[in-house]
C-alpha cells in the first residue's frame, strides 16, 4: 500500500473509525515509514488545537434558520431529482428509436447493396463527378447507355 492510502488511515485511526485488523498494520507501516510518523505526529498536534481552541456560542435563532435552510433545500434537491428521473424517460425513447431507425436504414441499405451487387459488371460505368472518379450503377439512374 502507497503512503497516500496510508494517511488516510491515519485520519481514520485518529476518529476511531479503523478495525483492529488494519490498526495493526497501520502501526507496522509507521514503525518502518518516518515520513507518515511524522505526518501522524503533526496531524495529533493540529487535532489538540483544534480541541483546545474555545468553541463560539451560536445564538438559538442561527441554528433553526440554518436547519431551516437546509430542509428547503432538501426538498429542492428532490424535486430536481424528479424532474431528472422524469426526463430520463423521454431519453430512453429516443436512444430507443435511434436504434430502431438506426437498424432499418441499415437492414434497407444492406437490401440496396445486395441488389446492385447482382447487376451485370458492364452496367457498371465511370463518371466524372465533381473532380472525383466514382463509379456509378446506371440502375439508379433509371437506365443509360452501357459502355
Amino acid at each position: 500500500m502507497r503512503c497516500a492510502k496510508y494517511k488516510r488511515q491515519i485520519d481514520l485511526m485518529q476518529d476511531g473509525a479503523l478495525d483492529q485488523a488494519s490498526t495493526a498494520k497501520l502501526r507496522a507501516h509507521l514503525d518502518k515509514c518516518q515520513k507518515c510518523l511524522a505526518y501522524q505526529q503533526e496531524s495529533l498536534k493540529l487535532r489538540e488545537l483544534m480541541l483546545s481552541a474555545p468553541r463560539p456560542q451560536v445564538p438559538a435563532w442561527l441554528h433553526h434558520q440554518i436547519l431551516h435552510q437546509c430542509k428547503a433545500h432538501e426538498s429542492k434537491r428532490l424535486k430536481v431529482r424528479k424532474k431528472f428521473r422524469l426526463q430520463l424517460v423521454p431519453a430512453t425513447l429516443a436512444v430507443m428509436l435511434s436504434f430502431v431507425l438506426g437498424s432499418l436504414l441499415g437492414v434497407t441499405s444492406f437490401r440496396i447493396s445486395a441488389l446492385s451487387s447482382k447487376i451485370a459488371p458492364e452496367q457498371v460505368q465511370e463518371i466524372t463527378f465533381f473532380g472525383e472518379s466514382t463509379l456509378v450503377e446506371d440502375a439508379f439512374f433509371g437506365g443509360g447507355s452501357s459502355e
